[in-house]
C-alpha cells in the first residue's frame, strides 16, 4: 500500500469491532492496521466522489432542457 505524503493527517478516535484492529495488523503488517484504515477509508470516499460527480454529470442535461 502505498501512503500519499503530501495529504495533512487529523488525528480521531475511531471505535472498531472487537478483534478488527489486530485482524488488520495481520494483513497489513508493513504500513500498519492504522495507515491500512486510513488508505482504506481514503480509496472509499474516492470511490462516492466518483459516484456523486457522474450522477449530477447525468443530471445536468436534463435540467438544462428543462429550462
Amino acid at each position: 500500500m502505498r501512503m500519499p505524503k503530501e495529504l495533512a493527517l487529523h488525528k480521531v478516535t475511531l471505535n472498531l469491532f472487537e478483534g478488527d484492529f489486530q485482524r488488520l495488523s495481520v494483513y497489513y503488517p508493513r504500513p500498519g492496521a492504522g495507515a491500512a484504515i486510513r488508505l482504506i477509508i481514503h480509496a472509499h470516499l474516492e470511490r462516492l466522489d466518483s459516484k456523486f460527480n457522474e450522477s449530477q454529470a447525468a443530471q445536468a442535461p436534463e435540467e438544462l432542457a428543462n429550462v
